[in-house]
């Protein structure tokens, strides 16, 4: 019996000098790969990583970690001290020197933000971190930034083809753009869902490359151009941030902000080249013209928009908040037009109106500058003379009985000055 007591006890001064010898021996982390992630791509530091410098159990963690602290910036801009305890952390599968914690619940917390030292926030100090162990040792580690950098805003302001398209970027860090990119961005059709290269004509980056203009040539197919409501992000492999984490396909798609805005065209001047009045020449004539073949011409004066198409569509279901992928009912569309026209000194010329609904088969169910002409008569068909005249113009815009455009204010209609040259 005292044998088999002597046995016991002797394993167990043996067991527990092997524990307190696995105690006194903690591994060391690496002093030069911790970092930080982004993993899904969305602008917010999202895991946290640690080498050691030997294997790592999960009996180690359990019986040595107490808790990984670090320093992160929140969502007001502010440092603030977060904590992760043994039990949140992780052993990589491949690597059992790595010990992570995930961080995805918590990430909306934290400021969108990809790097360790950023312009945006020039006071604060984070991405500190320490290691405390069970018997109250304490390692300070060496973070780094393995966060790729990401858009933080877009928005896109359209001249609806008159111009270039400009797309104004904000990005969660300064960015570095590669050589031997043709594009640097891709986008996401709102209308199909597709994933398309987004070629651009210029670029210019802003101070200390944190904003950049992009310029998109207004002759672009219209398969490869950006409209609102899009979304974008930084295409794989062609921009880098300060310390080479390039752009990777987890990087999330950023919403496109703006909006092509209905616009009314009004000319200042016009000049009639007509010498004689046609026995069936109108007054006015509603004029169905393809966008892309209308051209201004100085011989003309009248109001104009151009409606349907992608653009058109675009900016309605904007007004309405109607979902991307809702079909537009052209039935249920209808554009009126008003005009009265008159001399400077108050005499009235002629009018008209009319409304025109958007399945009207002149549309061609295509992009259509709508254009109601004056053809520089009177009320009695007489042809006026050169000077200058008053038009009060209003234009509308309806879907389903709801407005979504006018350009009189206050329902009152638009007073205009313009010019008539006879040559």
């Amino acid at each position: 019996m005292n044998r088999w007591c002597y046995i016991f006890a002797l394993m167990m001064l043996l067991s527990i000098e092997a524990f307190s010898a696995f105690i006194q021996s903690p591994i060391p982390p690496s002093t030069s790969k911790n970092f930080y992630y982004d993993t899904d791509g969305d602008g917010r530091m999202d895991k946290i990583a640690v080498r050691f410098l030997g294997p790592i159990t999960q009996e180690y963690i359990d019986q040595m970690v107490d808790s990984l602290t670090f320093e992160w910036v929140n969502e007001n801009g502010d440092s603030q001290s977060y904590s992760i305890y043994r039990e949140e952390l992780k052993i990589d599968e491949s690597n059992a020197r790595l010990v992570y914690a995930d961080l995805s619940k918590i990430q909306n917390k934290f400021y969108s933000i990809t790097t360790l030292s950023s312009l945006y926030l020039p006071s604060v100090a984070f991405g500190g971190a320490s290691l405390f162990l069970s018997d109250n040792s304490v390692y300070h580690l060496v973070m780094k930034d393995g966060m790729a950098p990401t858009i933080k805003e877009a928005r896109l302001k359209s001249y609806r083809g008159k111009s270039d398209d400009s797309l104004f970027l904000t990005f969660s860090e300064r960015v570095l753009f590669l050589d031997g990119c043709n594009s640097y961005l891709e986008f996401k059709s709102a209308r199909d869902s597709s994933i398309r290269v987004l070629p651009h004509s210029q670029v210019s980056g802003s101070f200390l490359m944190q904003g950049a203009v992009f310029v998109f040539d207004r002759n672009l197919p219209l398969e490869t151009k950006l409209y609102p409501r899009d979304s974008i992000r930084l295409l794989v492999g062609c921009t880098q941030d300060s310390v080479a984490n390039l752009a990777s396909d987890n990087g999330k798609f950023i919403f496109v902000d703006g909006s092509y805005p209905f616009a009314l065209n009004v000319p200042s001047m016009a000049y009639d080249y007509g010498t004689a009045v046609e026995k069936d020449e109108p007054v006015f004539s509603l004029l169905f013209i393809p966008s892309d073949e209308f051209e201004e011409e100085d011989d003309a004066w009248g109001i104009s928009m151009d409606v349907l198409g992608p653009e058109f569509e675009n900016s309605l279901k904007e007004e309405l908040r109607m979902d991307t992928k809702e079909s537009v009912d052209l039935s249920k569309l209808s554009i009126y037009y008003h005009i009265r026209i008159y001399t400077n000194l108050g005499a009235y010329v002629t009018g008209t109106s009319t409304t025109v609904m958007g399945d009207d088969f002149r549309f061609k169910n295509a992009s259509t500058r709508l254009f109601l002409r004056w053809n520089f008569m009177d009320g009695l068909r007489r042809r006026v003379t050169s000077g200058a005249y008053l038009a009060h113009i209003a234009a509308v815009i309806k879907y389903n009985g709801k407005v979504v455009f006018r350009n009189d204010a206050d329902n009152g209609a638009v007073t205009k000055v313009f010019g008539i040259i006879r040559r």
